[in-house]
């Protein structure tokens, strides 16, 4: 009798042995699969950014961006209503913002991801302020 609980015990432990070996396998499969997302994640992220851009001039400024499909967006800086600037919590640390350009009837730009936003504003004005 002692041997049948021993060799049922054997069993047992060999059934646990290959559940935990099938677990493993799962949690290496799961844990590729995430690192997969964060890099895909973070290579669109950077690739969206490098492909934005803004170009100041004594008139206008426009805004370039897209990956797939391009955007160009311009507005003329006399016609600017108002030129306002957003930062997060991160963005004040990080020293990055949203700039927001509101003109005509419910016209806007809006440029994100800017570095230095404070900055790209004054500069905006003080151009503004030169041509009126």
């Amino acid at each position: 009798m002692y041997i049948g609980i021993t060799f049922v015990g054997d069993i047992v432990e060999a059934g646990q042995q290959n559940m935990s070996a099938t677990i493993m396998k799962y949690d290496s499969i799961i844990a590729i699969l995430l690192t997969v997302i964060q890099i895909s994640i973070i290579l669109y992220i950077f690739i969206k950014w490098a492909n934005q851009s803004y170009l100041i001039k004594d008139t206008f400024v426009s805004y370039f961006s897209g990956i797939f499909f391009k955007k160009h967006e311009k507005v003329n800086i006399v016609n600017v209503d108002t030129i306002s600037y957003e930062q997060s919590f991160f963005g004040k640390i990080f020293k990055y913002g949203t700039i927001k350009f509101e003109y005509g009837k419910d016209q806007k730009m809006i440029i994100s991801d800017i570095p230095y936003p404070e900055e790209f504003v004054k500069t905006v004005e003080s151009l503004r302020s030169l041509n009126r």
